[in-house]
């Protein structure tokens, strides 16, 4: 197998269009898929299958979401193809280790509802912590500690063939044989 040759870091425009898989069918299924059950159909059918299909939808969208940031924060950064596939993985596994975490631990699934808690209302928090008060306003979230959930995780395996498609650096060819993750067997 031949080395991948670097090539010139792109300008923040050409990341933000790397990142336009975002406008694409599957992030849009997902995400109306997701809205659509939690708001529609976990009212109407509640169960097992309602709660994965938020579980599925959720972590697809969050693993897309993830990329996009990345790319689009990171103007020269990755270089090569190689790097783009090691980073990939790198995001959908720690999405896969703290979804694990928040589902079957408690402590983790705490520091969840915080973050949530922080992002969701943050001018309401922060007028509170500069007048003395410390809590936490904003924490509806409620997270089941339903070990079934981690049955989700393998959605993130078919997203991230998605995003290296769709994110491969112009002008270089993957020459690993198009397996994914390429960068995990080199």
């Amino acid at each position: 197998m031949s080395e991948l040759t670097p090539v010139k870091p792109t300008e923040r425009r050409g990341r933000v269009e790397r990142a336009g898989f975002v406008l694409q069918p599957v992030f849009l299924v997902s995400l109306a898929g997701l809205v659509a059950n939690d708001h529609v159909f976990k009212q109407r059918w509640p169960g097992f299958l309602t709660g994965k299909l938020s579980d599925v939808c959720g972590l697809g969208l969050l693993a897309m979401l993830a990329w996009a940031v990345l790319l689009i924060a990171r103007p020269a950064w990755p270089t090569t193809n190689r790097q783009l596939h090691r980073a990939l993985v790198t995001v959908c596994v720690t999405i896969a280790v703290f979804f694990a975490a928040m589902k079957i631990w408690g402590p983790a699934a705490g520091g969840y509802r915080t973050l949530n808690s922080l992002l969701a209302d943050p001018v309401v928090n922060l007028r509170g912590w500069l007048s003395g008060d410390f809590s936490l306003r904003s924490a509806k979230t409620t997270i089941l500690h339903d070990p079934t959930d981690l049955l989700a995780i393998p959605i993130l395996i078919p997203i991230g063939f998605y995003l290296r498609r769709k994110t491969a650096l112009v002008g270089e060819e993957n020459r690993s044989g198009g397996d994914f993750p390429s960068s995990v067997t080199d």
